[in-house]
């Protein structure tokens, strides 16, 4: 595993690991999602691609920035990331970070030779995700970060953790990355456009769902792939918004 940062316009530097080698695919998480859940997809795909593995602002080594965070800065920062890549990459971004990667496609589509996008949450962005700012905030605010972390767990559609509770259980884990929690709370609810905003990425694009996800990730879906006519949608069956199986998307990028 190689570590490195590319510098986003506003000075934050922006924290990758890459490993295996071939063409290069950029890997953007989504929300309260550490770089741990997509190993198991780095790991396969590192045998036919480069791949690398971009900490988004307030998660791991990069700095949340100035506050608030604008999505912006979020799509400059993944700009920043494929200028650092030696030639046009594969995308995949996760929820949130599906979002971050079409506008980077749209700054930058001379680095981006194709994308899939796993349920970008087109459907929240604006007034639907500020009452969970606030509580994220007032939760943070009261010492409680674990609060913050059961609020977004509750959104995403996702089970309770079974070690909930536990002092080294997967709640308290993710509490460490509430800072980014926090930074994208602000990026999504900062950001009110019509969904024609989206259009303009000529780079093949694959929407992905879970066959088992909420109404507002699948309604998300539908409203980008109405933006993308051309195209190629996948349901992978049991999955969630944060899928068991990571590993299932690299049948994608064969």
């Amino acid at each position: 595993m190689r570590d490195g940062f590319a510098i986003s316009p506003d000075g934050t530097k922006v924290h990758f690991s890459s490993e295996g080698r071939g063409r290069p695919l950029v890997i953007v998480p989504g929300v309260l999602a550490p770089l741990e859940l997509y190993r198991p997809l780095a790991r396969v795909l590192a045998d036919r691609y480069a791949v690398v593995l971009v900490e988004r602002r307030g998660y791991g080594r990069t700095s949340p920035g100035p506050a608030p965070v604008t999505f912006d800065r979020q799509a400059e920062d993944l700009v920043a990331v494929l200028g650092e890549v030696a030639e046009p990459a594969m995308v995949f971004g996760h929820s949130f970070g599906g979002l971050v990667s079409l506008a980077a496609a749209r700054a930058a589509e001379e680095r981006v030779a194709g994308m899939v996008l796993y349920e970008p949450p087109v459907a929240l962005l604006g007034g639907p995700l500020e009452p969970m700012l606030k509580g994220c905030r007032e939760a943070v605010e009261g010492g409680d970060p674990q609060d913050a972390v059961r609020l977004a767990l509750t959104l995403s559609g996702s089970p309770a953790p079974r070690d909930e509770g536990a002092a080294d259980g997967t709640v308290a884990k993710l509490a460490r990355l509430v800072p980014g929690l926090i930074a994208d709370l602000e990026s999504a609810t900062w950001l009110k456009v019509p969904a024609e905003f989206w259009a303009g990425v000529t780079a093949p694009v694959t929407f992905v769902e879970g066959g088992s996800t909420t109404p507002e990730y699948a309604r998300s879906v539908a409203i980008l792939r109405a933006v993308y006519p051309r195209s190629r949608h996948e349901v992978l069956p049991g999955e969630v918004h944060i899928p068991r199986a990571m590993d299932r998307i690299a049948r994608f990028f064969a």
